[in-house]
């Protein structure tokens, strides 16, 4: 949920953010260079959702997309085992997930 909240943020303000709090791996998979996230985060403007493969956690995958538009204030997610969350089914949460924002926009 990191990605979506961060994404529309000003790229400046989400590198002093990386400078003081820097980038802690979790595993093999966490993005830690400033340059890769920034890309990341271009992304997920594009597309409008952030996913996480295995980043935080072995094992378990993740789709979320921001309330709001700009700096959002939250994310709405959906998680679960790599097994069971597949790729399909992550790609199917993206529509549920754009299904609820929309509800919760002023």
């Amino acid at each position: 949920m990191g990605k979506a909240l961060v994404a529309g943020d000003d790229v400046d303000e989400v590198r002093t953010m990386l400078r003081r709090s820097g980038m802690r791996r979790y595993t093999s998979s966490t993005i830690v260079e400033p340059d890769a996230l920034i890309a990341e985060l271009d992304r997920v403007r594009s597309f409008g959702f952030a996913t996480d493969e295995s980043e935080q956690e072995e094992g378990v995958r993740c789709v979320a997309i921001a309330v709001g538009e700009g700096a959002a204030s939250f994310a709405i997610s959906a998680s679960g085992p790599e097994a069971r969350f597949t790729k399909d089914r992550r790609d199917a949460a993206v529509g549920i997930l754009r299904s609820a924002v929309a509800g919760l926009q002023p």
